[in-house]
């Protein structure tokens, strides 16, 4: 069977309600191999949802097909997640009680908070990391606390200022463990949005967590956060970090738990309101609307029809589509494109996200920079500090380098047409829909 037969497979699994025994596969007269079972495991791990399509399986009984060795890989990772999660916790109840110790506020993040309180069971849902909030004039001293607990970011540095571009501390580690990210905002300074941080305190619960007291979002900012993290929060995808919804269908898993925990309490007008004030309601709409669309979430059509922007159409959906399939997915020349065509992405992004002047402008700006941005660049300071030597020779290096650069993009592309145009056709299709996603109209 194709990729896309097994991805639209293990979408059904994951959309099904167990309780109501739906699970289904997409034809029910074709019988399922060990090759077709051995290829959805595959696409599970590439979506990090292994545990959950296990217990999918599990509670769909014995008469879909499922093979006992299949069946017993599957129960292995869920049970090996439900250990490691235990870890986790465990991991985590000294660090809260360290922060409580030293007066610092804290909300517990993400997949800490989900896997414990909003999904079923803990082993159903992995985690990367362990995410913590703190208040941003206590981002630094979170990190001491966390040292004097022994853990220490990976060049084992001191950070001794907060950057305003910076969303969160290096990820600390303390082996075995997970890592921990300190943050003190839920989105990147970089994108468009405006979160109230503030309001996301005022609005947090007390709850008791990894057996201590401590706080988490409340479940409208739940929602949103996901709702955020799952349209422009991914992995880094062929070198581009604004890779929207490549992150897969685990995210989209994450909201529907969120609803189908919190459904008849959620408040869908505060929802759709602080999506807007957060400029943010496009992510919303599409996170939402895809995790109805491929996982069967049940949405106020209401909801969905105020936060539907205009200009919403079957092209968007299908690019976002795309991009779901495409997780965990990395050509095999990766690192060779990511090396060669560096420039042309930097080019091609700022056009699609950034500066508005059109492709010869941004080109243009791209080559020939400002005085201003020389100045910057060679002496660090402000316009006029460059000597004229000091500009000519900055020019004959940027020349000479961007030479390199073209004839170095410009000779892969001949030897390899098919991979090149693959790769500007990914990067495009990421850069027209973050575009969309970012658009404030």
């Amino acid at each position: 069977m194709s990729e896309a037969w097994h991805h639209d497979w293990l979408v059904q699994c994951l959309a099904a309600v167990p309780e109501q025994n739906q699970v289904v596969p997409p034809h029910p007269v074709v019988a399922h191999d060990e090759a077709d079972w051995a290829a959805l495991i595959r696409l599970a791990e590439r979506h990090d949802v292994v545990p959950l399509l296990y217990h999918q399986l599990h509670q769909a009984g014995r008469g879909w097909g499922v093979t006992e060795r299949v069946r017993g890989e599957l129960r292995q990772a869920f049970l090996v997640n439900g250990a490691r999660n235990a870890l986790h916790y465990h991991e985590l109840a000294p660090v809260l009680r360290a922060l409580r110790t030293a007066g610092i506020p804290c909300l517990v993040l993400k997949g800490a908070h989900l896997a414990a309180l909003v999904y079923s069971q803990p082993a159903l849902r992995t985690m990367a990391d362990i995410d913590l909030l703190v208040p941003v004039d206590a981002l630094l001293p979170a990190g001491a606390v966390l040292r004097s607990l022994g853990y220490a970011d990976a060049e084992d540095s001191t950070c001794g200022a907060v950057d305003e571009t910076v969303m969160h501390l290096p990820r600390m580690f303390k082996p075995p463990g997970l890592g921990i990210e300190v943050h003190h905002t839920i989105s990147r300074p970089q994108l468009p949005f405006c979160v109230d941080v503030e309001g996301l305190w005022q609005r947090a619960r007390t709850v008791e967590l990894a057996g201590e007291s401590t706080q988490v979002l409340s479940p409208e900012d739940v929602l949103l956060y996901l709702c955020l993290h799952t349209a422009s929060h991914a992995r880094e995808s062929q070198g581009l970090d604004l890779a929207p919804f490549l992150l897969g269908l685990k995210p989209l898993c994450d909201i529907v738990a969120m609803v189908r925990r919190h459904g008849p309490d959620l408040d869908w007008a505060a929802v759709r309101e602080r999506a807007t004030a957060w400029r943010a309601g496009r992510c919303v709409f599409l996170s939402l609307w895809l995790a109805q669309d491929l996982l069967g979430l049940e949405v106020p059509a209401s909801v969905l029809e105020s936060l539907r922007p205009a200009d919403f159409a079957d092209d968007w959906a299908e690019l976002a589509r795309k991009q779901i399939r495409l997780a965990g997915t990395e050509a095999p020349d990766a690192d060779v494109l990511r090396t060669t065509f560096a420039p042309w992405m930097e080019w091609d992004k700022r056009r699609h996200t950034g500066e508005r002047r059109g492709w010869l402008g941004v080109l243009f700006r791209a080559l020939i920079p400002s005085r201003d941005q020389v100045d910057r660049r060679v002496t660090g300071a402000g316009p006029a500090t460059a000597a004229p030597g000091q500009v000519s020779s900055y020019f004959f290096t940027r020349t000479w380098r961007w030479s390199v650069r073209i004839a170095r993009m410009t000779g892969y592309a001949l030897r390899h047409p098919w991979q090149t145009a693959r790769y500007v056709r990914h990067i495009r299709n990421q850069m027209r829909l973050w575009n969309w996603l970012e658009d404030q109209r």
